[in-house]
């Protein structure tokens, strides 16, 4: 589908300067906009399947690569990838890669056309969970290169901090490579980018735009979110014809993106524009397609479907939790010399729950714990549980823990009572310099607490 404009104005080459980091992006003197073949989707009615295939492939070793089940669409027009981390544990879809469970596995979407320089934008929502790394990129791999293999691609990737060993959805990364050995990735701390006095972090539920300009002569890439220049690189510029990707799949390095300890979230995206420009060379070059690592037509989305606000909380109703050891939860007691084996004061149990379904049982000095990444400043939530005593005199405690880099902001703590079901609510509010919150349902000697249904979500 073709769609004349561009997200940014100043594109005549009369008006154009040299871009700059932290200005808006302008085009290159002389380099205009092939606006007649620009290729836009607001995935309206679906994926089309004329533009795009579906990615059912992985790389690396340690995940279940990208397959189509993680790949649908709204009524309105949303395009959204599920991304399943470490702890999902429902085994309601099965990975390409080596893990076969269905955790660790996203969605991709993969271009039909072929691109080549020019302007590339994306209007999304991150999955905002660390482990999961969203991306638009372009790719060609040619086996044949000259030199040997030739790996062109540029990446935007989140969440970014990798050089900083802090990931955070503060941090954009920008990679563009010729080879595996010949690359720049340049980390881009968004708040300093755009000299902002408060945390700026993409995370945060609200749509935003990311980008980059491709050119071949002079060699350079520029890139930008929210129109705002994050990297100009004129090193190791891709000068192959390629095919555009994107979605969210899961590294296999800690040292990537983080660790997925999250059971499920999406990636929203409201449109994807590609506009070549004109007079700028590049090689021909057909990127191959391998029939058996995208999907078939069939397995395309037929119908939209609607996706209910994404939990923060990893197995949060207890059905799943005891397929899987890593199911999110830590199972610990308070340390004593006489301690009794920690699944008498704490475990996750058949019949527990409410209306008999799975829960958990804290008893005693018995600790129930969970972690929840991405948590920034301001970000608000709704956290709800389901909780019974053993009797109506009984009592229990959820310690809620806002946390930093370097240890704990500040702890909230909410009483739990009575002898019959009930649901609690809490709002949430993380102060600033908070990156995670901790929650741990705790009971004191002679008390006994159940719970269930246990949900976080952003509000």
């Amino acid at each position: 589908m073709a769609l004349c404009g561009s997200a940014f104005a100043g594109c005549t080459a009369k008006e154009a300067a040299e871009p700059e980091v932290s200005k808006a992006p302008v085009l290159l003197s002389g380099v205009e906009l092939d606006l007649q073949n620009t290729i836009f989707d607001d995935f309206v009615g679906g994926i089309n399947s004329d533009l795009w295939y579906i990615g059912k492939q992985a790389w690396g070793n340690n995940n279940g690569g990208v397959i189509p089940e993680n790949v649908g669409y709204t009524d309105e027009g949303v395009l959204v990838f599920t991304g399943r981390g470490g702890h999902y544990a429902a085994q309601e879809v099965s990975g390409v890669g080596p893990v076969k469970d269905g955790s660790l596995t996203g969605g991709a979407l993969i271009s039909r056309f072929l691109t080549g320089p020019g302007r590339y934008e994306v209007k999304m929502k991150v999955l905002p969970r660390l482990g999961a790394c969203t991306a638009l990129w372009v790719y060609a791999y040619d086996a044949s290169g000259e030199n040997g293999p030739e790996n062109h691609e540029i990446d935007i990737e989140l969440p970014g901090g990798k050089t900083k060993g802090t990931q955070s959805f503060n941090s954009v990364l920008n990679t563009n490579y010729i080879t595996e050995e010949f690359n720049i990735s340049q980390d881009v701390d968004l708040t300093a980018n755009r000299g902002s006095d408060s945390l700026y972090s993409v995370s945060d539920g609200e749509w935003h735009t990311f980008g980059f300009d491709w050119y071949t002569d002079p060699g350079k890439v520029v890139y930008y979110v929210d129109g705002i220049v994050t990297t100009v690189s004129d090193q190791f510029v891709p000068s192959l014809q390629t095919r555009l990707w994107l979605g969210v799949w899961f590294p296999n390095s800690a040292g990537f993106v983080g660790t997925a300890d999250f059971e499920e979230d999406y990636l929203q995206v409201d449109w994807l524009r590609y506009t070549p420009f004109k007079d700028q060379p590049c090689k021909e070059f057909l990127p191959a397609v391998n029939s058996s690592q995208v999907a078939a037509l069939s397995e395309y989305p037929s119908a939209p479907s609607a996706y209910e606000e994404a939990d923060k909380i990893s197995n949060g109703d207890f059905e799943h939790a005891l397929a899987k050891e890593e199911n999110g939860w830590s199972l610990t007691q308070i340390a004593r010399p006489d301690a009794p084996a920690v699944e008498t004061e704490c475990r996750i149990e058949a019949g527990v729950g409410r209306d008999g379904s799975c829960g958990a049982m804290v008893k005693d000095r018995g600790v129930l714990g969970q972690n929840i990444d991405c948590v920034y400043d301001g970000f608000t939530y709704e956290l709800s549980f389901d909780s019974k005593c053993l009797s109506a005199e009984g009592k229990g405690y959820l310690r809620i823990s806002y946390r930093s880099e370097v240890g704990t902001l500040k702890s909230e703590t909410v009483n739990l009572s009575g002898g019959e079901w009930k649901t609690n609510t809490v709002s949430l509010t993380a102060p600033d310099g908070c990156t995670k919150v901790r929650l741990e349902f705790y009971t004191e000697d002679g008390n006994t607490v159940f719970l269930d249904n246990i949900a976080m979500r952003r509000t």
